[in-house]
């Protein structure tokens, strides 16, 4: 039970370690505290007439129990005062729609924005085109059954994992009376065979890499123009430009961006014809595929053992793709210091754990 101490109509609950206050201002009761750490909250919860007291003590203990029990509404809808009225009323009909919205909301300041953006993304695009009726606890084979016809298994296993976690949450306050995915078991991969590139896929890679344009937002430039082309690399691969992407994105420690070390750099860049297979792969001239879910699926129907080397300070958009792969169950995956260029940068600790992949 909470203990709320009320003098001059003001009280104070040290429950748990950021205090919460409440106070009278305007002829209204407000409540103000931190929740997060570091994030300040001011709400209007009661209005200071007649029974105003009374409600304002209920709000409050409501907000301390959510946010102990890590279900803390950022949106103040549940605590403002028309809203007092409801907080005993019987418990809402909830859907894994609704499920997922609280834990997202109750988790987005503990989990990584890369696993907001893609895992619980990937979730609410599933959650969103099936029927209503597939929604409801007791739909989990309808629901299956729906989502199937649209994707593969190796993306419902990430998306069915995190529906459980979510069920888990509402079990725990208490708003659902059972976890419907608790050995709720997905149908086995079907095994794809490993189809090589034809003969008509590998001439359109290589002609990739001889081709004469790049595309920019500004339409089709020629790269390999003696003139236009030549005065575009040129800019691109300056010492000082070169330094500049290293530092932003290839290697993590500057110190070892020497002046010896990029003049190397520059000196492999200024090699005859060095400008085509770069301009491709910039470009996605040579991409195979065009979508994150079609990597996914390919990566996902190879039956070998597949090791994953997760730059750890990798590029925010390099780091999530990084993330997808690591996600898939089959994969091993290793975390590592480093960013795009870890490999160079930190040669011993990557050929560690792929010698350690290869003895196992």
């Amino acid at each position: 039970m909470l203990s709320f101490v009320r003098a001059a109509k003001f009280f104070v609950n040290k429950s748990y370690k950021n205090q919460f206050f409440g106070s009278e201002f305007k002829n209204s009761y407000r409540a103000r505290f931190t929740y997060p750490k570091g994030r300040r909250h001011q709400i209007v919860i009661a209005s200071a007439k007649n029974d105003g007291w009374i409600n304002a003590v209920a709000v409050a203990k409501e907000i301390d129990n959510d946010i102990k029990a890590r279900s803390f509404d950022f949106s103040y809808k549940k605590y403002l005062p028309q809203e007092a009225q409801q907080i005993e009323m019987a418990p809402r009909n909830w859907d894994l729609v609704a499920i997922c919205n609280q834990y997202k909301d109750t988790n987005k300041f503990t989990n990584e924005l890369t696993t907001q953006k893609a895992s619980w993304k990937q979730t609410d695009s599933c959650l969103n085109k099936v029927s209503k009726k597939a929604l409801q606890l007791n739909q989990t084979d309808l629901l299956l059954s729906e989502l199937l016809a649209i994707y593969s298994v190796g993306t419902l296993e990430r998306v069915f994992a995190n529906l459980k976690a979510a069920c888990y949450f509402a079990l725990k306050q208490g708003q659902i009376d059972s976890n419907p995915f608790v050995g709720f078991k997905l149908p086995k991969r079907p095994k794809q065979k490993i189809v090589c590139y034809e003969s008509s896929e590998i001439k359109i890679i290589l002609e990739a890499f001889r081709s004469d344009e790049y595309m920019s937002k500004y339409g089709r430039i020629p790269l390999r123009s003696p003139v236009i082309g030549q005065i575009l690399y040129y800019f691109d691969t300056t010492p000082g430009f070169l330094r500049l992407m290293y530092k932003r994105h290839v290697y993590q420690d500057e110190s070892k961006l020497t002046p010896e070390f990029i003049a190397q750099k520059h000196q492999i860049t200024s090699k005859k014809g060095a400008r085509y297979a770069p301009a491709a792969f910039v470009t996605g001239a040579t991409d195979p595929i065009t979508n994150r879910e079609e990597f996914l699926q390919l990566l996902d129907s190879l039956s070998i053992p597949i090791l994953v080397i997760l730059a750890e300070n990798a590029p925010p958009k390099s780091k999530a793709e990084m993330l997808a792969m690591a996600e898939l169950k089959k994969l091993q995956t290793v975390r590592l210091e480093g960013t795009l260029g870890i490999y160079e940068e930190y040669p011993e600790a990557v050929g560690e754990a792929i010698q350690n992949f290869l003895s196992h």
